[in-house]
């Protein structure tokens, strides 16, 4: 997936529940595009959601500090990227929900 977005030079498109989601959370769309184009060395892992006809939507976490990730879940298409939904979440959360697994 990190070659995927790497090695293209693809358009960054937000949704509008994207562009919500930004302005209500300590976030940019730039910093967000910014990460889809040149985050290789923050990514921490990415996850294939679902993948079609119309394109393969990823959840990827890009690591923002220590305690702090930037979620983002996107879809590929063959032109561009579209942002569907971009949130920050705290690593203690995410040991918590493993562990209840």
């Amino acid at each position: 997936m990190r070659k995927k977005l790497e090695t293209t030079n693809r358009e960054v498109v937000f949704t509008k529940h994207a562009r919500a989601q930004i302005r209500s959370r300590p976030t940019t769309e730039a910093e967000v595009a910014r990460l889809i184009r040149e985050g290789g060395e923050s990514l921490r892992y990415a996850e294939l959601q679902e993948a079609g006809e119309g394109g393969e939507i990823y959840r990827a976490h890009y690591e923002l500090s220590k305690r702090h990730d930037l979620a983002i879940v996107f879809k590929i298409l063959k032109g561009k990227v579209v942002i569907i939904t971009a949130y920050r979440t705290s690593r203690k959360w995410q040991r918590l929900a493993l562990k209840s697994r």
